[in-house]
């Protein structure tokens, strides 16, 4: 269900428009190009959050009698998912943006696919991994993603740790978004360059 609000489709999108030509049309649209596929990227979440983690939510919480947390963890759990959202959102961003230089870039999409699917606890959860394998995710934005929000939700992290979670996610939206910023300006220039 937490995928589901989290997916993202940000580097095929890009990476597409920019092959097809269509990012010359995108940029002389009267909105930023970041708000342009994060309304994009937002439209593809809300369809997955309708058909695919509704109904998991519907059917398996009174199948399996699976319990809320307290209101406290639950209010930052719901504002993790969405940082985590944003989170995955700027990651691929700047990973798309890389199209600029390179034309087909899907090695990278499978590259993240695979780093989430280790780093982020998203199939195994890193309580499960060695000690310095976990040491090794912590310098990484990718357990903000899934391990942290299903964490704050299951209690395993104190209300303190949890909202000291909050702070880190807020960090590392920050530096994602300033390193969005800057691939974009060296991209557009490249882009224009390359007479796109």
């Amino acid at each position: 269900a937490v995928s589901a609000f989290t997916q993202s489709r940000v580097i095929y999108t890009i990476s597409s428009r920019v092959r097809t030509g269509e990012i010359a049309m995108d940029l002389i649209k009267p909105i930023s190009f970041f708000k342009y596929v994060f309304a994009l990227n937002s439209g593809q979440n809300a369809f997955g959050i309708v058909f695919r983690a509704l109904p998991l939510i519907l059917i398996f919480v009174p199948l399996y009698h699976i319990a809320v947390p307290d209101a406290g963890h639950f209010l930052v759990f719901l504002i993790s998912v969405f940082n985590a959202m944003l989170i995955r959102y700027l990651i691929t961003y700047a990973l798309g943006l890389t199209g600029f230089w390179a034309v087909k870039i899907w090695h990278l999409d499978f590259l993240f696919s695979i780093m989430m699917d280790i780093f982020a606890g998203s199939v195994v959860p890193l309580w499960f991994f060695p000690a310095v394998f976990v040491r090794v995710s912590d310098f990484l934005p990718f357990k903000f993603i899934h391990f942290v929000p299903l964490s704050i939700y299951l209690q395993k992290l104190t209300m303190q740790e949890s909202l000291l979670s909050l702070v880190y996610q807020f960090l590392w939206i920050g530096a994602l978004f300033a390193l969005g910023r800057l691939v974009w300006v060296r991209g557009i220039k490249k882009l224009v360059l390359q007479g796109g």
